[in-house]
C-alpha cells in the first residue's frame, strides 16, 4: 500500500474517483436506464409534482412561482418548503428530463457525502487512507442512503453537507481564521436551501456542541480567555452568515409557521415533538438491520412504518469502538466526538430518555420539530470518523510496538458477538425473546419468515465483520501483516452497507407515473378557470397530489403545510365538511374522482379513467359572486358554524371583521388566472362585497381598476372584495414581501460572504510571497 504522501494533493481526486464509480454502479438500474425514475414514495406522492410546476412555470417565461393554484384549494408555494428551490444541483433540472435530474441529484450526493467526510477526516488530522475509511463509512451508512426510498432528497443533500460543515469548522478551530467560519457559514445555509431545515438545525446543534468543546479544550490548553471568545466569537459569526444568506427560504417558512398546521390537530406538544423517534429497542438496527425489520411488510416494531435503515455497518462501528478504547487518552477529541455521537443517540431516542425532554424545555424551535431520529445523520458521522481514527490508531501502533489494548478491545466487543451468534443460530428464538420481553402482551405484529433468514445473514456478517476487523488490525498493528489488507476491509465495509442499502433503490419506467388517460383528458378539456376536483382519497385512486402534474386544480393535497383558515372550512384532514354541497360550491368543486359507485342526484358520471370515475357536481357554483346578505364576525369558530348551516351558499357571507361591508348585485367571471396573479371582470348593478373563491393569505393584493382595496378574509377561508357599482377590473396579485426581503437579504449576503473570501485569498497569497521574500 502506497503511503499517505505518495498521493500528494491528487489524494481527494482519486477518492472522488472511486466514490463517483461506486455512486454510479450503485444507482446502476437507474443510471444507464433513461426510461427509468427512482421510486421513492414521498417523492410519488409529493416531491415530483412540486418541482415539476415549478420548472413548467420557469421555462414557460411566467417566472418564479410564488402561489400554488393546485393544491388544497391553493397556498404559497415556496414557503411550505416545495424542494431544492435555491439548492445549486437544481440547475440541472432544466439541462434535463425532470425525473432523470432528480434521480442524478442522488448519484451526486451519495459521493458527495463521501467526500466530504473523506475531508472531514482530513481536517482531523488523518492520513489518507484513514480518511478513506471514513468517507466510505459515511457515504454508505444507511440512514444517509435509505432515504432514497422515500424520495427525500433534500434529507440526503443536507446529511451530505454534514461532514463539509464539520471540516470548515475544526479547521476553523483550529486556525482561528475568518474563511474558515465564512466557508461554515455557507455550508450551512447549502443546508437551509436544500430545504431540509429540520436536519439543518439537528446538525448545527451537533456542531455546537462540538465547537463547545474543542473552545474549551484550547482554553485549558492555552489559558487564554481571548482566544476563546474570538473563537465563541467566529462561530456566532458563522451562524449569522448561515441566516441572512438563508434568508430567502428562512423568511418565508418562518412566515407561514403562524397560520399553518401541519396534523390534524395543529400538531402542537410534546407529544408532537417526540413523534417518529427511534424506538429504544430499535437501537439494535444499528447493528442487525433486521432484527425489527423496515420496509412495508417487515417492519414489526413501534412506529406505524418505517422506510428507512439507521444501520452503521459491523466494520465502522468496530473501528469506532477501537478508537475510543485505543485513542481516548491521547487525543481528546476522540472522546468528544464519541460523546456526540451518544447524546444524538439518546436525542433521537425522543421521549424515551431525559435529553430530547430537556432541549425541548431549553432549546429554542425545537417545540416546532418532530422525529428526534433525525439527529442520527451528526451520529453516522461522528461514527464515520471516529473508524477512520480507529484505523489510523492501528498503523500508528504498528509504527511503534504494536501497543494496543486488545484484551478491552474484544471484551467490548464480546457481547456484539455473541447477539450476532445468536442471531446467526436462532433467529427465530431471538425475535421470539425480543416479543415477549421488549413488547406488550399481545403484540399484533407480526414477523415474517423471510425477516429471520435475513437475520441470520446480518448475525454472521456481523460476527465476521467485528471479528475479521479486530483480527486483521491486530496483524497490521504487530507488523504481521501488510497494511494493504485495508483494501479488504474496506472491500467488505462496503459490501456489508451495500446489501443493506440496496433493498431502498427501486425504479420504475416513467411512463407508468406520468401517463394520462381518458378521465385525466376529459378533466382537462371540462374544467373552466378557478373550478377545481375532489379527488377522493382512497387505495388505488387518483393520489392527493397526483393531479397536479396534469395541471388540475384540487381542493385536497399532500404538502408540509396547511393554512390554518382553509383547515378549518375543509374540516381537517379527514375533510369531513366536504360531505356538504355548501361547501362545494364555495370552492368551486365542479368534479369529484373515486372509484366508487356515487348513485346520487347530486353527481353525474362523465368520464371513467383508469384508477377512477369522473362525477361532475350538479349545480350553478360560480368562482365569485355577489352574497345576498353580509355579517361580521370576530370569531373563526362562528364564522364556521354560520356558513355550514346555510343551505344556500349565495344566501350569506361572513367577513372576519369589525363592521359588515354592504350585500351588492351583479356578476362576476374570471378572466385570466396565473399562479401569482387572477383578473376577474365584474358588473355590479349595485356596490357591495363580492365573494371570489381563493384562498386567503395576506400577500394577496387586490386592485380594483389599478386601485388598491382591501381584501376581507370571507367564509372563513376565502377572498371578499368591496366592488363599487359599475364595470370594473378586478386583479389579485400575490406579491409577499418576505420572499423580496429574504431574496434581497440571500443576495447581499452571499455577495458579501464572497468578496470576504476573496479578499482574504488575496491577502493570503500576497502575505506568503512576502514571506518568500
Amino acid at each position: 500500500m502506497r503511503s499517505d504522501s505518495d498521493f500528494g494533493r491528487w489524494g481527494v481526486v482519486a477518492f472522488a474517483a472511486v466514490a463517483c464509480l461506486l455512486a454510479v454502479a450503485f444507482y446502476r438500474e437507474f443510471a444507464f436506464d433513461t426510461s427509468r425514475m427512482l421510486a421513492g414514495t414521498d417523492m410519488l406522492n409529493e416531491g415530483y409534482q412540486l418541482r415539476n410546476f415549478g420548472v413548467e412555470e420557469i421555462r414557460s417565461g411566467r417566472g418564479f412561482p410564488l402561489w400554488n393554484p393546485y393544491v388544497y384549494g391553493g397556498q404559497p408555494y415556496l414557503a411550505i418548503l416545495p424542494g431544492p428551490v435555491f439548492y445549486p444541483t437544481s440547475l440541472l433540472y432544466f439541462f434535463a428530463p425532470l425525473f432523470r435530474a432528480i434521480g442524478w441529484t442522488f448519484v451526486l450526493h451519495m459521493a458527495l457525502g463521501g467526500v466530504f467526510a473523506w475531508y472531514a477526516a482530513r481536517s482531523l488530522g488523518l492520513g489518507r487512507w484513514s480518511a478513506s475509511v471514513s468517507g466510505l463509512s459515511f457515504m454508505f451508512t444507511g440512514f444517509v442512503v435509505s432515504t432514497v426510498y422515500g424520495g427525500h432528497d433534500g434529507r440526503m443533500f443536507a446529511m451530505a453537507l454534514i461532514p463539509l460543515a464539520f471540516a470548515f469548522l475544526e479547521r476553523g478551530l483550529r486556525s482561528g481564521r475568518v474563511r474558515w467560519f465564512l466557508l461554515l457559514g455557507l455550508a450551512v445555509a447549502l443546508q437551509v436551501f436544500t430545504p431540509h431545515i429540520q436536519l439543518m438545525y439537528f446538525s448545527s446543534l451537533a456542531l455546537s456542541l462540538y465547537a463547545a468543546g474543542r473552545i474549551t479544550q484550547r482554553w485549558r490548553a492555552e489559558g487564554s480567555w481571548r482566544t476563546a471568545l474570538k473563537l465563541v466569537g467566529l462561530w456566532a459569526l458563522a451562524f449569522a452568515v448561515a441566516s441572512l444568506v438563508g434568508a430567502a427560504q428562512l423568511i418565508p417558512t418562518y412566515q407561514i409557521i403562524g397560520v399553518a398546521v401541519r396534523g390534524s390537530a395543529g400538531e402542537a406538544g410534546y407529544a408532537f415533538a417526540s413523534s417518529w423517534a427511534l424506538p429504544p429497542q430499535e437501537i439494535t438496527s444499528l447493528f442487525l438491520p433486521d432484527l425489527i425489520g423496515s420496509l412495508p411488510g417487515a417492519y414489526w416494531g413501534s412506529n406505524p412504518f418505517k422506510l428507512h435503515t439507521e444501520y452503521l455497518g459491523a466494520v465502522p462501528l468496530t473501528l469506532a469502538g477501537l478508537a475510543v478504547v485505543a485513542e481516548g487518552r491521547r487525543d481528546r477529541r476522540v472522546w468528544l466526538l464519541a460523546g456526540i455521537a451518544i447524546l444524538s443517540l439518546l436525542f433521537a431516542l425522543g421521549a424515551a430518555t431525559p435529553v430530547h425532554r430537556v432541549a425541548y424545555a431549553l432549546v429554542p424551535f425545537i417545540k416546532q420539530f418532530r422525529a428526534p431520529s433525525m439527529m442520527l445523520g451528526p451520529t453516522s458521522l461522528m461514527v464515520a470518523l471516529l473508524a477512520g481514527i480507529g484505523w489510523q490508531r492501528v498503523l500508528h501502533a504498528r509504527e511503534r510496538d504494536g501497543d494496543l489494548p486488545w484484551l478491552w478491545l474484544w471484551l467490548g466487543a464480546a457481547p456484539f458477538l455473541l447477539l450476532g451468534l445468536t442471531a446467526a443460530l436462532a433467529p427465530d428464538g431471538l425475535m421470539r425473546w425480543v416479543r415477549t420481553t421488549w413488547y406488550p402482551m399481545g403484540w399484533d405484529r407480526s414477523v415474517s419468515v423471510d425477516l429471520e433468514s435475513a437475520l441470520r445473514v446480518n448475525g454472521w456478517l456481523l460476527v465476521i465483520g467485528m471479528g475479521l476487523t479486530l483480527g486483521l488490525a491486530r496483524g497490521v498493528a504487530r507488523g504481521r501483516l501488510r497494511a494493504e489488507v485495508l483494501l479488504g476491509l474496506l472491500a467488505l465495509l462496503v459490501a456489508d452497507l451495500w446489501r443493506v442499502d440496496a433493498r431502498y433503490m427501486s425504479t420504475m419506467p416513467i411512463e407508468d407515473y406520468s401517463r394520462s388517460d381518458p378521465m385525466i383528458e376529459h378533466l382537462q378539456a371540462s374544467l373552466q378557470p378557478g373550478q377545481r376536483v375532489f379527488p377522493l382519497p382512497e387505495r388505488g385512486g387518483y393520489g392527493q397530489n397526483e393531479l397536479m402534474i396534469h395541471r388540475l386544480p384540487a381542493v385536497t393535497g399532500s404538502q408540509k403545510f396547511r393554512l390554518e383558515w382553509y383547515e378549518r372550512l375543509v374540516g381537517g384532514l379527514s375533510y369531513r365538511n366536504l360531505g356538504a354541497p355548501a361547501v362545494w360550491s364555495l370552492l368551486d368543486l365542479e368534479y369529484i374522482t373515486t372509484r366508487q359507485e356515487m348513485n346520487t342526484g347530486l353527481l353525474r358520471a362523465e368520464a371513467k379513467g383508469g384508477r377512477g370515475t369522473a362525477y361532475r357536481v350538479v349545480g350553478d357554483a360560480s368562482h365569485a359572486w355577489f352574497p345576498v346578505r353580509v355579517e361580521a364576525t370576530g370569531d373563526t369558530a362562528a364564522a364556521l358554524r354560520q356558513v355550514l348551516s346555510q343551505e344556500n351558499w349565495r344566501e350569506l357571507a361572513v367577513v372576519e371583521a369589525d363592521l359588515a361591508p354592504p350585500a351588492g348585485s351583479g356578476t362576476a367571471s374570471v378572466e385570466s388566472t396565473l399562479p401569482n396573479e387572477l383578473t376577474l371582470r365584474v358588473d355590479a348593478e349595485r356596490a357591495g362585497l363580492l365573494v371570489v373563491s381563493e384562498v386567503y393569505y395576506p400577500a394577496w393584493r387586490a386592485f380594483v381598476d389599478g386601485r388598491e382595496t382591501e381584501i376581507l378574509r370571507t367564509n372563513v377561508a376565502l377572498r371578499g372584495v368591496v366592488v363599487p357599482k359599475g364595470r370594473h377590473e378586478l386583479r389579485f396579485v400575490y406579491s409577499p414581501s418576505e420572499f423580496r426581503t429574504g431574496f434581497l437579504l440571500s443576495g447581499v449576503a452571499l455577495a458579501g460572504v464572497l468578496l470576504c473570501l476573496v479578499g482574504t485569498g488575496i491577502r493570503a497569497r500576497l502575505g506568503g510571497r512576502g514571506q518568500g521574500r
